[in-house]
């Protein structure tokens, strides 16, 4: 699986209360082969992209009762607010989420026509605050499943 670094959107970002991802993909600026919204959204379109969020280190909260909720969001503004979801998950139980590895959520991007300039997404903790536990969010063009994940620079014998 690709990840583009210009379409991460959460990095290993540590989530212990509501937080909007640390990187916010300004669609305009977008290396897509045309500076237009419209052509941008013409070549999202056109290429199957899918959203994974995933538990970069482990989720810890004092009852084990925290929950989570993820949603992408499109906004005008580059902070997120008067932002639109687009999508988003239900709202997930501690145990479904803490473990380090989880893939939390792999979507398929719906059409971009209703997409506004920015993408970003949203944590929302209920019942916490988490104690520990960070995030990775990518748009990537496909979803490799059972797959794990290693730190850059490995070797292969």
């Amino acid at each position: 699986m690709y990840i583009d670094s210009t379409l991460e959107l959460a990095v290993a970002q540590a989530v212990t209360t509501s937080a909007v991802g640390q990187n916010i993909a300004d669609l305009r600026a977008l290396n897509l082969g045309a500076g237009s919204q419209a052509a941008v959204q013409d070549r999202l379109d056109a290429t199957p992209l899918c959203l994974v969020v995933r538990t970069a280190v482990a989720c810890t909260d004092v009852g084990s009762d925290a929950t989570l909720q993820v949603s992408l969001e499109t906004s005008p503004n580059s902070d997120l607010s008067a932002s639109t979801v687009i999508a988003q998950t239900g709202v997930l139980p501690f145990a479904s989420f803490a473990p380090i590895g989880t893939t939390v959520w792999a979507i398929a991007l719906p059409p971009s026509d209703s997409w506004k300039r920015y993408l970003g997404v949203r944590f929302t903790v209920a019942s916490g605050p988490l104690t520990a536990g960070a995030f990775d969010a990518f748009i990537t063009s496909n979803i490799q499943r059972n797959s794990r994940a290693y730190k850059s620079g490995f070797a292969v014998q």
